[in-house]
């Protein structure tokens, strides 16, 4: 008797979890000729409908803007060091990703997709905490930061999926590790802060950044792109956890 009721129960929990796909996203049958160019197509429409709207019952919000809660960077050496970290930034732009190339091998846990482009700038506004030193002047301080990857901003994935089984039995996917790249046409910060010893610290930390810009995106990039990974993990496994690996990866 215990045990059926024990049985009953994951079963009602597991009921209450479940969750159908939107009606607007396609499923596409796997390991077909035209399902690669189907899950890019799908895919597209998912990134949209999830930056503009959402969809509360997968437990997903909407991703434009996408919060990353903190990034952290040590960038420079010699006469400039800095250690930033932004914290809280609100990032700018995904609804205007367009994926153009998919390829997967969903039977071994393997999709990417690549040439895909964000047709406007990608902006990341938050706040900032800074410490290092100028030539041989220690600076310091807080304000507000704006991160711009100028357009088009293009960028690559590739998602290492698995299977688990859930408490009804049933099969569900899992986003394991999501890695992420980009590159952009431009690349500029913006400091805005208080007056720090007389001096504007955000003047200063502009002319660093203007002055190394590349180098300071050599170190911030690795980070950002972490960011984006960790964060599109999180979505998607919000999304496959209520939907079972046959609806979403239906197969023939």
């Amino acid at each position: 008797m215990r045990a059926c009721l024990v049985s009953a129960l994951l079963l009602v929990v597991a009921g209450a979890n479940a969750a159908k796909l939107p009606s607007t996203w396609q499923t596409c049958v796997i390991n077909q000729p035209g399902t690669d160019a189907c899950l890019a197509k799908n895919i597209q429409t998912a990134i949209h409908d999830l930056a503009v709207k959402g969809s509360p019952s997968l437990g997903v919000y909407p991703i434009d803007p996408l919060r990353v809660t903190k990034l952290s960077l040590s960038s420079g050496s010699g006469s400039f060091v800095l250690d930033l970290t932004f914290f809280d930034l609100d990032i700018f732009g995904l609804k205007n990703l367009n994926i153009e190339e998919v390829k997967s091998d969903i039977p071994n846990g393997v999709l990417k997709f690549s040439r895909g482009t964000i047709k406007s700038d990608l902006v990341l506004s938050g706040d900032y905490a800074v410490k290092g030193r100028l030539l041989v002047v220690p600076i310091g301080g807080t304000g507000r930061c704006n991160i711009t990857l100028g357009n088009p901003v293009k960028v690559d994935g590739r998602l290492a999926l698995s299977k688990y089984k859930g408490p009804d039995g049933r099969t569900f996917a899992r986003v394991d590790d999501f890695q992420f790249d980009f590159s952009q046409k431009t690349f500029t910060l913006n400091f805005h802060d208080k007056e720090i010893g007389g001096t504007a610290l955000g003047a200063t930390l502009n002319r660093i950044a203007n002055d190394n810009s590349r180098e300071i995106l050599k170190d911030l990039k690795p980070a950002i792109s972490n960011a984006f990974g960790q964060a599109f993990q999180d979505i998607a496994n919000r999304i496959l956890s209520k939907v079972p690996f046959n609806e979403v990866f239906p197969s023939k």
